[in-house]
């Protein structure tokens, strides 16, 4: 008895031949929903009534702690840009993902940013982005963002108490 070792032979653009057709169905008649399909949907709104909805939605507003929070972030993460661009690393990597010894670099170099003044800190941060972040190599498609409003106002709404529905 022979052993023979055959080498899998792969057929390239082999597709149509496992293909099944299928019948293209031209014509359905219209059912009417039966008594399953209304139970399910009794309590829905119509169309008419989601968009009426939408007109009258009246945007929430920021209090004035939740927009110092939102300044204060949005410092923070320029100083954290900042940052990681003098260490080295990439101004938009996570900094919880970073080594031990990173992180205690990174917090080092956050606290001397945060002694430059604000106007300091803004001229640094756009040379960043415009050196590194948004250069001409960049797939910004990738970027991750982070919208602290609305992320406050769904907090918010998540804490309110549901209205009744009537």
């Amino acid at each position: 008895m022979e052993d023979q070792k055959q080498e899998p032979v792969v057929i390239h653009n082999s597709d149509h031949l496992y293909a099944n057709p299928f019948p293209v169905v031209e014509h359905v008649e219209h059912q009417l929903i039966n008594d399953f399909e209304k139970n399910m949907l009794k309590d829905s709104k119509t169309v008419e009534q989601l968009l009426e909805e939408e007109r009258n939605e009246k945007p929430i507003e920021l209090t004035e702690k939740e927009k110092e929070l939102v300044k204060h972030r949005d410092h923070i993460t320029r100083v954290k840009v900042i940052s990681l661009s003098r260490m080295g690393k990439h101004p938009l990597a996570n900094g919880s993902l970073l080594c031990a010894t990173d992180k205690r670099k990174l917090i080092e170099t956050m606290e001397k940013v945060l002694l430059l003044t604000d106007g300091q800190i803004e001229r640094e941060f756009y040379d960043v982005c415009i050196e590194k972040i948004f250069d001409s190599n960049c797939d910004y498609s990738t970027y991750p963002i982070y919208d602290y409003k609305a992320m406050l106002i769904e907090k918010r709404k998540q804490s309110e108490p549901m209205e009744s529905v009537e």
